[in-house]
């Protein structure tokens, strides 16, 4: 499987097109990273895990890399909901 990382897209739209064929890499808006609450991080992480769970490829990111701007907690959230929810 061939990853293809994105800043910014319409995820369904690229399930449904290469979603069995490319892993998913990326899409945590940095904005999000930065002024989000950690619970905001953690509800976005989740849904992009439900999002594809059936494909077997995403790879959990930043949009444009997690930036030494992001809050330290919102970090933490977002590992967190990936042991919480990911495989």
């Amino acid at each position: 499987m061939i990853a293809a990382h994105f800043d910014r897209t319409d995820r369904k739209q690229f399930k449904e097109m290469c979603g069995h064929n490319l892993c998913f890499w990326g899409d945590v808006p940095g904005s999000l990273m930065v002024t989000g609450t950690p619970s905001e991080v953690k509800d976005y992480v989740k849904e992009l895990i439900e999002d594809f769970a059936d494909t077997g490829g995403l790879i959990v990111d930043g949009a444009n890399a997690i930036t030494g701007e992001a809050r330290p907690e919102n970090v933490m959230a977002l590992r967190e909901a990936v042991d919480e929810c990911g495989v």
